[in-house]
C-alpha cells in the first residue's frame, strides 16, 4: 500500500511505501527521511 506525503522542497505530494524510512521525490529529486505519525500517516522529517 502506498501513502503520500508532501515534499518540503517543491511542495508537491508524492507516494511512499508503508514503513519506508527514506524516499526520493519524483518531481524534484530531493531525498527525504520519512517518519510515521501512525501506520497510515507518513511525514517528511528532513533531508536524507
Amino acid at each position: 500500500m502506498t501513502l503520500s506525503t508532501r515534499c518540503l522542497n517543491c511542495r508537491k505530494r508524492f507516494d511512499v511505501e508503508r514503513r519506508e524510512e527514506v524516499a526520493t521525490c519524483p518531481h524534484c529529486g530531493s531525498k527525504w527521511r520519512i517518519s510515521w505519525v501512525d501506520a497510515d500517516q507518513p511525514k517528511v522529517q528532513g533531508p536524507a
